[in-house]
């Protein structure tokens, strides 16, 4: 691990926020060719790359705090200093998201299906980028492990020092790298608008959900054995396939057939 790539003076460059600017770069230009391929504008691309980014964060930063309260309670303001503690929820960033996108395909007046399915292989492949990043930079680390896998994580910046430990970072990686190509795979046969992002949510779900039975969880609370994560997880498996089994089979249009403003009636002289 290395969570400094780079030192030149002052300047420090992090391995985290490389690998995690590079996921999120490497998302956004799938999802503009297949915003593209899908007949949907460059305008609605941007203010949905936008508000993405702006919802993802805020439900990020939110959720995380949420989790590990005891570590901001007596310094409410290191919630706000995201350049000294990173610290993000995925769950939460994809609350923030979802809102945001709701919001957006509303103003544009565009299905918020469709617009979820360009996004949807996009997103794993940004992720595991990301969980590059959390290896090298130690977070995000797994239990003790005494087999050929075992890495040992060290980051004083962060607390992080660790006998050799289960990668989960990279265990989650190379299993969204799988559920990227399964999603690309699908995406033709998935005729009807958002069983492609509902097939993403419910498969995220099951990869974080057993990748946890692995990882630390230092700081996440547990119930009936299970952390915080794994409930959240548990969650969107159930709300996926749920919505999964409601939605049509069918092809519909890209414009969703948003209700209208009623139009003034007009009277004739």
């Amino acid at each position: 691990m290395q969570p400094i790539l780079l030192q030149i003076g002052p300047l420090t460059i992090r391995a985290y926020g490389v690998f995690v600017v590079a996921g999120l770069l490497l998302g956004a230009w799938w999802a503009k060719e297949e915003f593209r391929r899908r007949g949907l504008t460059r305008e609605l691309y941007e203010d949905v790359f936008i508000g993405v980014i702006i919802g993802g964060v805020i439900g990020a930063r939110a959720l995380f705090v949420i989790l590990n309260w005891s570590r901001y309670e007596d310094s409410f303001w290191s919630v706000l200093t995201l350049w000294r503690d990173a610290g993000l929820s995925f769950h939460g960033a994809v609350a923030g998201a979802v809102l945001a996108s709701l919001l957006i395909c509303w103003r544009h007046k565009v299905s918020f299906w469709t617009v979820a399915d360009a996004a949807a292989p996009a997103i794993p492949l940004g992720h595991a980028i990301g969980r590059v990043g959390c290896f090298l930079n130690g977070c995000c680390h797994g239990k003790p492990t005494f087999s050929f896998v075992g890495v040992s994580f060290e980051n004083p910046e962060i607390g992080i020092s660790t006998p050799p430990s289960h990668p989960t970072q990279l265990y989650e990686a190379f299993l969204l790298v799988g559920l990227f190509l399964l999603l690309v795979r699908l995406r033709s046969q998935m005729v009807s608008p958002g069983r492609l992002f509902l097939l993403w949510i419910g498969g995220y779900g099951m990869i974080r959900f057993f990748v946890d039975f692995w990882r630390a969880n230092l700081n996440a609370g547990q119930f009936l054995g299970l952390s915080a994560a794994q409930w959240l997880s548990l969650a969107l498996i159930v709300v996926s396939s749920f919505a999964f089994w409601k939605l049509p089979s069918r092809a519909v249009s890209p414009q969703q057939p948003f209700k209208k403003k009623r139009q003034d009636r007009t009277t004739a002289n």
